[in-house]
Formats: C-alpha cells, structure tokens, sequence
C-alpha cells in the first residue's frame, strides 16, 4: 500500500481490496438501478464532449482507480496523452492491463501532475472518498496539476436524491463516505483560485429507460439527478 496525505490509508486499502473485482461489485450496486456501471461512465464521457470547447492535449484522471473511465477518454480523444493517478497501487496496476499499457500511470507522488501540463481533468466520484479534511487539498493541488484555460470536470454522488441515497446505503462501495453537494464543489473550486463554468444535476434515468434519455439535457436545474456535474477552469 502507498503511503500517501491525499487519502486516507484506510480508504487507500480499501481500494487495493476491490481493485481486481471493482467492477463487479460496482455493477452489483447498481443493478437495481437497471444498468450496469459502463452506462455511466459513457454518459459521463458524452457531457464532456458535449461541454468541452477543444480536444485537449493532456488528459489527467485524477483518482482513475482501474482505469474504466480513461478508457473512455482515450477512444473519445485518441490523440490526446492520458495519465491516470490514483494513490491504490492494485488499481492502478488494474489500469494498465485495461489500457493496454497506454499512458501513464501514478500512485504516488509525480513531479509531472504537478508542473501546470493537463488541457483537461476528470474527478469522477474520488472526493466522497477522500477524508473531508484533505478536500481542499487535494483540489488545490489539482489546480497546481493544470494548464492554463484547463478545464476540470467533478462527478459526484448527489446526497439530497432520495432514492440516490438508498442505492449508495446498499452499496458496500460508498456505506463510509463524505458526499458532497454541488455548492460544496462550487465552494472548493472558488477556494483554489477555479473559475465555476457549471453545475448541474444528472442521471436521472436508467439505461434501460432509452425513451426517457434526450430529457436529461433539460433537468439540470433538478435535484433529483443522482449525481452532479461541475465544471471550472483555470485563468
């Protein structure tokens, strides 16, 4: 296990356990959402495409755990450089088989994230498992992580969705952790010197709710999506 002041060791641990089985057991926590884990990292990858103003050229996916979500990003951007960090080590020895090697990978410390290089950042649910005082830490360190005019986008769980609640009780995943709301984003990013570009709610339906999918570009005001999205950049 990698010691590390960005997460907590239990957390760190807790991931290294999952990491050969993550998403099983995160497909099993949404199966009484009626879809699997992949439909939401898709959609995720649409709201990016659909948000950002130019294909970037550095792509860092901050807390990337095994890699599903980089993926994505490299077939949606199949010119741009990705570096995945996450401080579990079994994760991210995950990642590299599931990107075939391609990137970089981090678990601990990296001058690299660190020297302003990335165009683009994805945090998709990592801050509810980061212990609320190391928050603003890990926030402004991704600020220090990003180029001038980059961008970030944070995924979070949405803590005041009912029936988001009761899935994230019965999954084992997220039973220890700080969610966060979208003015807590709003506030983090402020507080790192980030300009908000956007917040709104998402996932509102299931994926095999296909009819009811166009609607969701007109319930971002809602906050009975099951998750939020925010956006910010940096001057």
């Amino acid at each position: 296990m990698i010691q590390t002041n960005i997460s907590s060791d239990k957390e760190i641990e807790h991931f290294d356990n999952l990491a050969e089985d993550y998403k099983a057991t995160h497909d099993r926590a949404l199966a009484i959402a009626g879809g699997d884990s992949d439909f939401f990292y898709r959609a995720k990858i649409k709201l990016i495409q659909e948000n950002i103003r130019q294909k970037p050229n550095r792509i860092l996916d901050y807390g990337g755990g095994t890699g599903r979500l980089s993926r994505l990003l490299l077939n949606a951007f199949p010119n741009s450089m990705i570096h995945l960090f996450d401080p579990s080590e079994n994760s991210v020895e995950v990642a590299k088989m599931e990107l075939g090697g391609t990137g970089r990978f981090t678990c601990s410390s990296n001058p690299e994230i660190d020297q302003g290089l990335f165009d683009l950042v994805t945090c998709a649910g990592v801050f509810h498992h980061i212990p609320r005082a190391l928050w603003q830490k890990n926030m402004k360190r991704i600020t220090k992580s990003m180029a001038k005019n980059g961008v970030i986008y944070v995924f979070e769980h949405n803590p005041i969705c009912p029936h988001a609640q009761i899935l994230l009780y019965m999954a084992s995943l997220d039973r220890d952790a700080n969610f966060l709301r979208s003015g807590t984003v709003t506030k983090l990013f402020r507080q790192s010197n980030l300009h908000p570009i956007k917040s709104q709610f998402i996932s509102f339906f299931p994926s095999n709710w296909k009819i009811f999918h166009p609607l969701e570009r007109y319930l971002g005001w809602n906050p009975l999506g099951a998750q939020h999205m925010s956006i910010a950049r940096k001057a």
